[in-house]
């Protein structure tokens, strides 16, 4: 939802407002006084994450538009066809790259569960309403004049393309389905709204638009690893929590919600066992997840996480004490990175990680998280076995490299 995106903070709506009300005008006919306002539209985000096979992407559209709130204490709705197109919603949604589909039309009278439109410039405005209709769209609170409606796309709702994986079935979404054809969203395409504003400050119907593309996450290398596969090796505890930490914005399909992914998407490595970490590895009770799938740490953020214990035994083989267990994760795009921890899961873990993209480093193959410890004064640095950091007195420190501990 917006109020989880950043162009929808506090500044951002009073300077829309702003806007709103400096394009106001008054027409007057004889005795009647006619105001109206220009409107804006906007998306939640400006670049999206191609929706995968399985999992379909949520956007959200606001559309700003003051001559709709006709009443100040309650909630108003935007429920107008087009003029001359009876059945048609003013605002269109579509993906284009050259040719377009058009996903459907919203704020008009009525709603349907149409089928995609793969030839718009060919429809007329009969065939317009046969086409999804998403119905009316209701004001967020009232007297802000800011309407607001979601809706999901899938993988295969883009223009076709040999590109495209052959899925039959997907196909029966579109108004010319069959066999042969072969959709999908791909990298560069993009999702065009347009808004028919009835009466903008001339008093004529104008259209206003807003347009994001879709992208497979590309960030710069420091960000994340550069590589399609991700490795962490790392000494773990038997029976001991063990965090899992990925960040990868692909998997970000939803900004108003914590998403989850199956297990599966990690693999696990020792001497003796290969297997993923979800129920396809046939041994996820082995490791007893908590939660049971990777779980976004919040609305929007990327950042997924479980909680497991390496067993001792797993289908009668034995994974030895200290033993360098490997963790491997495939991504889509690149800029991901996976940090496995010792201990339980907390927000602060999560913090530190979102706040430390700029210290991952993925020489060979590999994306650790290389924490900056301070320590305050009275005491010293030094080094656990595992490497990890930890700050002590200086008469502790002493005795610890005695044992084997190094120093900072």
């Amino acid at each position: 939802m917006f109020e989880k995106a950043s162009i929808f903070n506090s500044i951002g709506l009073v300077i829309l407002l702003l806007i709103g009300s400096l394009t106001s005008t008054s027409l007057v006919y004889g005795a009647a006084e006619i105001k109206s306002q220009s409107a804006n539209v906007q998306l939640d985000q400006t670049v999206y994450s191609i929706p995968t096979q399985s999992e379909d992407l949520k956007i959200s559209i606001r559309i700003f538009d003051p001559d709709f709130n006709t009443s100040p204490d309650g909630i108003d709705e935007i429920s107008q066809d087009l003029l001359g197109e009876p059945g048609v919603g003013p605002v269109k949604i579509s993906i284009v790259r050259g040719d377009s589909v058009v996903l459907g039309y919203a704020g008009g009278q009525s709603s349907n569960s149409g089928p995609l439109d793969s030839k718009p410039l060919e429809v007329t405005a009969l065939e317009k309403s046969q086409i999804r209709q998403f119905g009316s769209i209701t004001e967020i609170s009232p007297a802000s004049g800011i309407f607001e409606f979601d809706f999901s796309i899938k993988n295969t709702d883009g223009p076709e393309s040999s590109k495209c994986p052959a899925l039959g079935a997907a196909q029966n979404r579109f108004d010319d389905s069959n066999e042969f054809s072969k959709n999908c969203i791909l990298e560069g395409d993009v999702l065009l709204v347009e808004y028919t504003d009835p009466t903008d400050v001339s008093g004529h119907p104008r259209t206003v638009t807003a347009s994001a593309t879709f992208s497979i996450s590309s960030q710069s290398q420091k960000y994340g690893s550069g590589s399609e596969k991700i490795t962490v090796t790392k000494k773990v505890r038997i029976g001991h929590p063990l965090t899992i930490l990925l960040y990868d914005n692909n998997l970000n399909l939803d900004s108003s919600r914590a998403e989850t992914y199956s297990l599966d998407l990690i693999q696990f490595e020792s001497d003796n066992i290969r297997t993923t970490l979800g129920p396809a590895g046939g041994v996820q009770k082995e490791f007893n997840p908590q939660p049971s799938a990777l779980r976004e740490t919040g609305d929007n953020t990327g950042l997924f996480y479980s909680v497991i214990e390496v067993p001792r035994t797993i289908n009668g083989k034995v994974i030895e004490v200290n033993e360098k267990i490997e963790f491997e994760y495939t991504q889509r795009g690149l800029g991901a990175y996976l940090v496995i921890q010792q201990g339980e899961f907390s927000p602060e873990m999560a913090d530190m990680i979102k706040n430390s993209g700029s210290t991952f480093d993925n020489e060979k193959n590999s994306s650790k998280l290389k924490i900056e410890k301070i320590c305050k004064p009275g005491f010293v640095k030094i080094f656990k076995p595992d490497d990890s950091p930890i700050c002590v007195k200086p008469k502790t420190a002493e005795k610890l490299v005695e044992r084997g501990w190094k120093r900072a």
